[in-house]
This record gives C-alpha cells, sequence and structure tokens, in this order.
C-alpha cells in the first residue's frame, strides 16, 4: 500500500514545508507549489528531492489540476499560500484540502491576521482548516491560541511557530481529515 501523496503549496520561507518534511513517515510530498519565483521555500523542496512547480501568472488552475492528478496527489495542504483559489478547483479536491492560517478562526479571516488581532489586542493563534469556497471558513481541524508579544513583530514570531507546531500534528496525523 502506497503512501498518501501530499502536495504543499507556499508563498514564501517553506517553513510549515519543512515541518512536512521532517514529519514525513507516514506520507510522501509528492509536489510543492509555490506562487512567487524567489520563494525561498522552493530551494527547501529542491534539496529534499521534491518536484517543485511555480504557479505564476497567468493563472491556469486547470493545468494545475492536471499536473495533481497526473503526480497522483491525494491531499493539498496551503502552507502559506498567499492567493485566492477558486472555487471551481476547490470543488475537484473537495475534502481533500487543508489550509493554515494565522488566527483564530472565524476572527480575522483573510490577510494581515495577525496584525489586526494586535492591533485590537484580541487573542491570537492559528487554525488549521478544511478548505472550501469561502476564505478561510471551512471547517477546523485543530486551532490553538499562542501568547501576544510585546510588538507586533513578536507577535507575529510567536503565531508562526505556532503554525508549524499544528502543521506537524496534522503531517504526522492524516485521520484528522
Amino acid at each position: 500500500m502506497r503512501l498518501p501523496r501530499i502536495s504543499i503549496w507556499i508563498s514564501g520561507t517553506g517553513s510549515n514545508l519543512a515541518g512536512a518534511l521532517e514529519a514525513s513517515g507516514n506520507h510522501e510530498i509528492g509536489l510543492v507549489v509555490s506562487s512567487k519565483k524567489a520563494a525561498s521555500g522552493i530551494l527547501k523542496a529542491r534539496r529534499a528531492g521534491v518536484e517543485v512547480v511555480e504557479f505564476l501568472k497567468p493563472w491556469d488552475w486547470q493545468k494545475l489540476n492536471q499536473t495533481h492528478r497526473e503526480k497522483q496527489i491525494d491531499f493539498i495542504f496551503l502552507a502559506g499560500f498567499m492567493k485566492i483559489v477558486p472555487p471551481s478547483f476547490i470543488n475537484e479536491w473537495k475534502g481533500k484540502m487543508v489550509n493554515i492560517h494565522p488566527s483564530l478562526l472565524p476572527k480575522y479571516p483573510g490577510l494581515e491576521s495577525i496584525r489586526r488581532g494586535f492591533k485590537k489586542k484580541d487573542r491570537l493563534g492559528a487554525t488549521i482548516h478544511k478548505v472550501v469556497s469561502e476564505v478561510d471558513a471551512g471547517e477546523k481541524i485543530v486551532q490553538r491560541s499562542c501568547q501576544s508579544g510585546v510588538t507586533l513583530e513578536k507577535s507575529e514570531f510567536l503565531v508562526h511557530v505556532l503554525e508549524q507546531q499544528l502543521g506537524r500534528k496534522v503531517f504526522r496525523s492524516w485521520n484528522l481529515m
């Protein structure tokens, strides 16, 4: 029996990708998709021998879907992917896509979540949820709060560390889905 094949989508450093690579005993990372050509996470993926698709403009969602099918991908993990995925793509992968988000959803969906929560002196945290057509509205898989830092930068650091911890938890146990 083959291990589940996962596609990790990134836009930056690939810090959550690193957690997936570390916890890859019960899954195989079959593909990394980056929305930015210069994302440093691309180098991490290539060093680990994982194929990378640079998903740049113009966005060809149909081709990306076809690539995932050809690579026999079972699940998609949005790990800091900073683009809105269209409903047509989400419907193709219904129940097989999860996203990590830097807030205690349903609070602060979308962009700049940590900044908005910090500015309101609200509790900070991270959520991993199933992806649905509405942005950051899917069923929660795991959610945890963390302390707020004295500065916005410290708060961002603390939330990103928490995201990595939650990501590792999901990567180690796909039965959470």
